[in-house]
């Protein structure tokens, strides 16, 4: 069964969770990965929530994917150590191997679990200028 939204798709997987993401940019497919997770482990998020922590990420890794790992690793633990939701990012930077980003969260109770992103079958590319990938989360 596919849940289809305009930057992401929920994609069957026998045990997991696999999320296909896109983005028209690098920049766009990160936060769009966000938005993937978030609308998965929350009932719903409030639009116009007060914002009440403001975080700074800087992440360095090894290639791309690693990088786009280490990001969704670091929206997992604030999620559930903080439980705190993302209401807006700003990257600031991102290239290859480095991102800066500000977040702004508010308090939110997660409604299902992603223990982790894992790297299984993972690849960021680029087709007819839509950056892409699937990520499959440990839950």
């Amino acid at each position: 069964m596919k849940k289809k939204k305009n930057n992401f798709e929920i994609v069957d997987h026998t045990a997991d969770l696999k999320i296909r993401i896109y983005g028209k940019t690098k920049k766009e497919l990160f936060l769009n990965a966000v938005l993937a997770m978030e609308s998965y482990i929350f009932e719903s998020l409030p639009q116009k929530a007060k914002l009440n922590k403001s975080r700074k990420i800087n992440l360095k890794a090894a290639s791309l994917e690693d990088l786009f790992l280490d990001w969704l690793s670091e929206i997992i633990f604030l999620i559930f150590s903080k439980h705190e939701a993302c209401l807006k990012i700003e990257i600031e930077k991102l290239s290859q191997k480095e991102l800066s980003a500000r977040l702004y969260c508010t308090k939110a109770t997660p409604k299902r679990e992603i223990k982790a992103a894992t790297y299984h079958n993972l690849k960021i590319k680029k087709v007819k200028n839509i950056w892409r990938t699937d990520v499959v989360f440990d839950i």
